[in-house]
């Protein structure tokens, strides 16, 4: 028995509700930029000693904990963008919820889910690949659990075309996309 057979009117009501989906991105998005403000805070200029990690002092301020920081900003970074193409999808149409949840492409295809929510991500194609992988595998698991990617150093600088800062400036901006897509789907005014 599923749960939605147990609290059917609930779960449709929820499911069904764009709302929900676009607060779940909201505290996703929050939750990324506490992390990326830890992860930038590590690196500040007056913080380049050394660090205990593991078992030993490292000299490097690119400790396995910074590293793993970086990752986890991507995966929340990732699922935030992943929730706001879905808020827009449901607030365009409530009934893709109560037919199981068929989204059209893969529930963590960013790049698929902006096109069915008609937001348009062509110029930022490289970092959402990659945010993509960080949801799927990379920000989770050491290698890739499917064992159809094998794990490289360009997930480190994203393919090299990417510094940290420009990276958060293309997120933000890919979110305030999907943002104002949603609120253009629900028919709110960009200052409500």
């Amino acid at each position: 028995m599923k749960i939605e057979d147990l609290i059917p009117d609930r779960y449709e009501e929820i499911g069904s509700d764009s709302s929900i989906w676009a607060m779940n991105a909201q505290l996703l998005m929050r939750a990324a930029r506490i992390i990326c403000a830890q992860h930038e805070a590590s690196f500040s200029e007056d913080k380049i000693t050394p660090k205990p990690c593991g078992g030993g002092i490292i000299n490097d301020p690119w400790t396995i904990v910074d590293l793993e920081l970086f990752r986890v900003y991507y995966l929340l970074a990732g699922l935030a963008l992943e929730l706001q193409f879905k808020a827009v999808l449901v607030a365009k149409n409530p009934a893709i919820v109560l037919k199981g949840v068929n989204w059209g492409c893969g529930g963590h295809d960013l790049k698929g889910l902006a096109q069915l929510a008609d937001i348009e991500i062509s110029p930022y194609s490289s970092l959402i690949e990659h945010l993509t992988q960080a949801v799927i595998w990379r920000g989770k698991y050491p290698v890739d659990t499917r064992g159809s990617h094998l794990y490289d150093a360009n997930f480190l600088n994203f393919g090299g075309s990417h510094a940290w800062g420009d990276s958060n400036n293309q997120i933000e901006k890919i979110y305030e996309l999907g943002r104002e897509a949603y609120r253009q789907a629900v028919g709110l005014r960009e200052t409500d």
